[in-house]
């Protein structure tokens, strides 16, 4: 004969259950970082940045330029001439500084047209981008 309970039976849950919302923020968490380390631009391969010894960052957001050590120029990862330069930058405001990321090993024959250029569009300030000398 069957004996009935008054009381329901509860079932056991698996003790993996409580570790599953963490499972699933880390994973969150690493396609995050995943996609923003994508959206994050990045040097270009054949440029490294002098050394600096000064600690101090920039607060305003820069207009960066990258000029390679043969004198051409990137700007938003796209070839510019410098006779295009005043059309090209024409949008920007000219009180905010341009960012010049370099080849530690560029020459001033190769800088100057680029700082002359930029003078010519109306840029005030100029800032060289460099790294923390080791």
């Amino acid at each position: 004969m069957r004996s009935f309970s008054l009381t329901p039976t509860t079932s056991r849950r698996p003790d993996i259950e409580p570790v599953l919302p963490l499972i699933n923020v880390v994973f969150l968490l690493l396609i995050f970082f995943m996609v923003a380390g994508k959206l994050a631009p990045s040097l270009p391969s054949d440029i490294t940045p002098p050394d600096s010894q000064v600690t101090e960052s920039i607060s305003d957001e820069p207009m960066e330029l990258v000029v390679r050590p043969d004198g051409s120029v990137l700007w938003r990862e796209q070839p510019m001439q410098l006779a295009d330069m005043p059309d090209r930058l024409d949008g920007i405001r000219k009180d905010r500084p341009v960012q010049l990321l370099t080849d530690g090993t560029i020459t001033i024959a190769n800088l100057r047209p680029v700082l002359d250029a930029l003078r010519a569009t109306g840029v005030t300030d100029v800032l060289l981008v460099t790294r923390r000398a080791p």
